[in-house]
């Protein structure tokens, strides 16, 4: 079972699903995505193997670029069904084996157990606009943000494919 802070599931042929439990206080939810995108754990590439590797970055998009309402609510039980659509249904890939989504479905499901709130980041590699140089590189990027209200902490996954 991955409870692990740091977990990464392969999917496809290069594709990967990141899980990372960050520290992040707020009393509301817009005040942790707020803090979320503020901590240094957000500035990322996704492409080197350390959290905070790059400050500037967040996977294929500019830091900058990414505002608190990019992240929307998404009910605890419309998560699994669209992390499926991700997987299977996805342009331009086969969708993953079943032994890669048994792993993932396992690892969603005790996310979504222990949480009571879940976000969605609403950009995509489609929004080019929001990337930075070399964002092309990561084909798709799909962000889950996951927390209990008080608990100080969030637990990110993030699939991607590269």
């Amino acid at each position: 079972m991955i409870e692990e802070p740091e977990a990464l599931i392969p999917l496809w042929d290069y594709g990967w699903c990141e899980h990372r439990i960050i520290e992040c206080q707020g009393k509301s939810d817009i005040e942790i995505v707020k803090n979320y995108l503020e901590c240094e754990e957000f500035g990322t590439s996704f492409v080197f193997p350390e959290p905070g590797d790059n400050p500037t970055l967040h996977g294929p998009f500019l830091r900058s670029a990414i505002q608190t309402s990019h992240f929307v609510p998404v009910s605890i039980e419309e998560v699994l069904p669209r992390l499926k659509s991700i997987c299977f249904d996805s342009p331009g890939t086969k969708p993953v084996s079943q032994e890669q989504w048994d792993e993932l479905e396992h690892l969603t499901e005790s996310l979504v157990k222990r949480s009571d709130v879940a976000f969605q980041l609403t950009l995509t590699t489609e929004n080019t606009e929001a990337q930075h140089e070399w964002g092309w590189v990561i084909l798709d990027f799909h962000e889950f943000i996951f927390t209990t209200r008080g608990s100080g902490k969030i637990e990110r996954l993030v699939i991607g494919y590269d």
